[in-house]
């Protein structure tokens, strides 16, 4: 007897519900995307114990009749394709007639609904995949799905659910993601009967992103650019408005949102010669593109797609985030003046780099952190091997030496010495708390959020000691004493992408986000005998690239100046 066989129809669904529904919050995202194919103009969300035990969607949209509710949940039902040929031109949100499946095979499904037309609605209830009834009811125009015990009948994947109230901030924050894709939509969500976010289209679009992002409307600006047939529209921050992370970065492909690498490393690529690394401002990108030009249909949950001209749409993002950044617009809280529109620089390389912050740190900082990684070495001065000859331009200082002369990167230099300590402190005994003089609050996305649920123990053993605060807050009490107060700034950075590296990177991930934050920054003065002294201690420990893999510093021989300037063949 052979070893294949084809699966029973309940567990084959069980599976093809796991690629679409991974949480409450994708099934409010497919229900939403429903009624808005149903040219719903308000769509209210109810949920229940963060959706675990319940979650209703209602709209006003189109309905259904009788014999479409007795289609609509089954497996690859669809009003929106007919042919193949279909496949290559989508124009609606859904399209492959999954969702309701899904959900129906992993719940107590419940599906009310009228057409506008008629006079009663019907309403069908079916359970884990079975119908248990469909009746006359009367019911408000549009449709109505209830989904009740998600994954009760799957134990294994509800118990990767999270708490309450991250799978609660999850669904928030697709429901505003939603509205940011359809702001002439009014949505409105409630979890356990308590309202969490509203939208009116009367806000509009840029006035949803500022609240959303906390930022002032006026601090906004808007580009958009039109070529052959794709359209770019840009909302940009400010560039004295920033962020740690791109957690306010907001992309849409013909209305649908999206988690696209292409169109974030466009951006970053444009931004670069703004934003100095490890800051980002607030954008939300949509492009227009006739669906034949675009692929919708390369991810079960519909995140990703791609795009069959990329140059085209490279070159209009670049353009669009120019115009944004002109000075006709912005002008920073010290009035500082940026270049003109036609010299800001794109970068030869994806993500953001180093931009001049000027000089003028207080040189009291710039001793206490040096004063946190400096071991007992032996004082260095102008008669030593090594020589310092002062800074190079604001990134730089530059060190004669027997050999010749060296380039010290010295915030990156500094970084790794921080990087080494913390890794030595944390080897031998734990890294040991600071207590903060004032709890510091932070408002979290639902991705740090579960993050910090899930490695508590861990930022404990780091130094960090933190209590949630609201749903969506925690308080810090303490952080790593090796580094101070600066570790706050580095949380949000470390919550919300250095925790989900993988589980053999996740500490050196986090020491060089910790080591980045507290190392002396590009433009900080520094004299002579620190600068000598920091390049004395990276020079002993043989230290030679930062946490990153940059080099600490670049070597100009005698020989090689001699044969440069045609003393030596």
């Amino acid at each position: 007897m052979g070893k294949i066989y084809i699966l029973p129809p309940e567990i084959a669904q069980k599976i093809a519900a796991g690629e679409v529904i991974e949480r409450p919050a994708s099934v409010i995202k497919e229900l939403i995307e429903n009624s808005l194919d149903a040219q719903a103009s308000k769509i209210d969300i109810d949920l229940t114990q963060g959706g675990l035990s319940l979650i209703r969607v209602h709209d006003n949209g189109h309905g259904m009749d009788a014999h479409d509710l007795e289609l609509c949940w089954q497996p690859h039902a669809t009003s929106k394709i007919k042919g193949p040929e279909d496949l290559l031109a989508i124009e609606t949100l859904g399209f492959r007639g999954e969702a309701l499946a899904s959900m129906a095979a992993v719940s107590r499904l419940v599906i009310t609904s009228r057409p506008p037309e008629s006079l009663l609605g019907h309403r069908i209830e079916i359970e884990y995949g079975r119908v248990k009834g469909l009746r006359e009811t009367g019911a408000p125009k549009g449709t109505t799905v209830e989904v009740h015990h998600l994954f009760a009948n799957v134990p294994a994947r509800r118990a990767f659910l999270k708490s309450i109230r991250t799978e609660t901030l999850k669904a928030t924050e697709i429901v505003r993601l939603m509205a940011l894709a359809h702001p002439q939509v009014a949505f409105s969500l409630k979890a356990s009967s308590r309202l969490v976010f509203h939208h009116e289209p009367s806000l509009g679009r840029q006035g949803l992103l500022a609240s959303l992002a906390g930022v002032k409307e006026e601090d906004l600006r808007e580009e958009s650019l039109v070529k052959d047939m794709y359209q770019i529209n840009l909302i940009l921050s400010a560039p004295h408005i920033k962020f740690p992370t791109t957690r306010h970065f907001y992309l849409f492909v013909n209305q649908r949102p999206v988690r696209d690498r292409f169109l974030t490393t466009a951006l970053l690529r444009a931004l670069s010669g703004a934003f100095a690394k490890g800051q980002y401002p607030v954008v939300l990108l949509t492009l227009q593109t006739p669906p034949e030009l675009v692929d919708v249909n390369v991810h079960p949950a519909k995140w990703e797609v791609r795009f069959r001209e990329e140059k085209i749409i490279f070159n209009l993002i670049q353009q669009a985030v120019q115009r944004a950044l002109s000075p006709r617009f912005y002008v920073s809280p010290t009035q500082d003046k940026r270049p003109p529109e036609e010299d800001l620089p794109l970068a030869p390389e994806p993500g953001p780099h180093k931009a001049p912050t000027g000089y003028g740190l207080d040189l009291d900082f710039l001793a206490s952190a040096r004063g946190q990684v400096k071991e007992a070495v032996p004082p260095y001065g102008i008669d030593s091997p090594s020589r310092a000859i002062g800074p190079l331009g604001q990134k730089y200082y530059l060190f004669e030496d027997q050999r010749g002369l060296v380039i010290l990167d010295y915030h990156a230099a500094h970084e790794r010495l921080i990087f080494e300590r913390l890794k030595r402190a944390y080897q031998q005994k734990g890294l040991a708390s600071q207590k903060l003089l004032l709890p510091v609050i932070k408002k979290l996305s639902a991705q740090a959020l579960e993050a910090w649920e899930t490695h508590q123990k861990l930022l404990s053993q780091l130094g960090f000691e933190i209590m949630g605060a609201g749903s969506t807050e925690i308080r810090i009490l303490a952080v790593p004493a090796l580094v101070g107060s600066l570790a706050t700034e580095a949380l949000e950075k470390i919550l919300e992408e250095d925790l989900f590296s993988p589980p053999g990177q996740i500490l050196d991930h986090v020491f060089a986000s910790l080591a980045c934050k507290a190392a002396i920054k590009a433009g900080d003065k520094m004299t002579p005998e620190e600068a000598l002294d920091l390049f004395t201690q990276i020079k002993e420990r043989g230290l030679t690239h930062c946490p990153h893999g940059r080099p600490l510093y670049w070597r100009i021989t005698y020989e090689e100046l001699e044969k440069r300037l045609g003393r030596r063949p």
